[in-house]
């Protein structure tokens, strides 16, 4: 599935290997033409940078960054306001000290595959060669997908 785009091989870290920081960027907009584009590749290219998404909110940007430690955050900021201060407006930071769950579950794909008829088959196919590792497929009365746990037991 890689070939056909659906995945891509990502490195997943140990969440206890690094400290996790969320961050909120809102814009000074008398600068916000001519100095937004570098920013943006800048923090789209930055190694710390975990995930960098718009918003719907005063906040535009949010990214959730890692870091060895706090130092390392607070040299981060320190650049990133030497170089980008004139296009924020406002910068929140929170550190987020535990992280809970860090992955994203077959079953969000099942979902996403079920959706279309070749996805269907995929999953049907899957099935029937006993392939489906995380979850088992199992389907509602009205054809729709439920995934559930190999420890859990089938109740239909």
């Amino acid at each position: 599935m890689e070939t056909d785009e659906v995945l891509q091989t990502q490195v997943v870290p140990n969440v206890e290997l690094f400290d996790y920081y969320l961050f909120r960027i809102a814009f000074h907009y008398p600068n916000f033409e001519e100095q937004w584009e570098e920013c943006y590749w800048e923090l789209s290219e930055d190694p710390h940078v975990v995930l960098f998404t718009n918003a719907d909110d005063y906040y535009h940007w949010i990214l959730i960054t890692q870091f060895h430690d706090d130092r390392g955050a607070e040299q981060w900021m320190h650049h990133f306001f030497k170089n980008h201060g004139d296009l924020i407006a406002q910068f929140d930071n929170t550190k987020l000290p535990s992280i809970h769950k860090f992955y994203t579950s077959a079953d969000v794909l099942n979902e996403r595959l079920w959706e279309t008829e070749e996805g269907r088959e995929y999953l049907q196919n899957s099935r029937d060669k006993g392939e489906n590792s995380d979850s088992a497929l199992v389907e509602h009365e009205d054809n729709s997908p439920q995934t559930i746990s190999p420890w859990e037991e089938k109740t239909d």
